[in-house]
């Protein structure tokens, strides 16, 4: 017959309480003037306590959300956590794993697409364990229209006319051209000269070929 032990506390007249052991398992029970009912184990106690200590994420949160960055923000409800871990896809579709210091509570994603929905998958890292995820979505904003100036030309004029040439100047008052194209033709039998000019000519020498007869 295996051994049973029974150790039982009196508390006042209304309640009761008794410990049994037997075969190793602590076993206690309660009894107040309404009934009793069974305690629990050591290792259901023990379970609690590591659950009740275990820190706890909060809620992940988007702001600033640009067309090519997101600013992520998070909270802890409970304990601290080792570090952090953010996982998303990148631009290329490829996961990206980023590690976060335990004592942080921002990050900014950077070199996004434009116009592009992300999901962000964030852990806490507490020992060994990995807790979460909690998640959120984005959508990055539309790239802003252009607001450059557009170019503008004014003002040709001729000068240093010679028997065997002449310049042309002009002015870009506003913007930046590419490139510029001279394109005229001399009197009498048709013959048309062109002189492509990079961006940053405001001038062209033309030649003897060209400048034979009137222009």
């Amino acid at each position: 017959m295996e051994n049973l032990v029974i150790l039982l506390t009196l508390h006042s007249s209304h309640f009761a309480h008794w410990t049994q052991m037997q075969t190793g398992i602590l076993e206690s029970y309660e009894w107040c003037n309404s009934g009793f009912s069974a305690g629990r184990t050591d290792e259901e106690e023990e379970e609690e306590e590591e659950g009740a200590m275990q820190p706890k994420l909060g809620k992940l949160s988007t702001s600033e959300v640009t067309k090519d960055s997101v600013h992520l923000s998070w909270t802890v409800q409970a304990g601290a956590f080792d570090s952090f871990l953010l996982q998303y896809r990148d631009v290329e579709g490829k996961r990206q794993a980023l590690p976060v210091d335990g004592g942080s509570r921002t990050l900014v994603i950077s070199d996004l697409l434009p116009s592009r929905k992300y999901k962000f998958n964030f852990y806490g890292i507490s020992g060994h364990k990995r807790l979460g995820p909690i998640s959120t979505n984005a959508v990055t904003a539309f790239p802003e229209a252009s607001s450059v100036t557009p170019p503008r030309l004014e003002q040709l004029l001729v000068s240093e006319v010679t028997p065997t040439s002449l310049r042309l100047r002009w002015d870009t008052p506003e913007g930046d051209f590419d490139t510029f194209l001279v394109r005229f033709w001399a009197g009498g039998p048709p013959r048309r000269c062109r002189h492509p000019r990079p961006r940053n000519a405001n001038a062209l020498l033309l030649p003897a070929a060209c400048t034979d007869r009137r222009v």
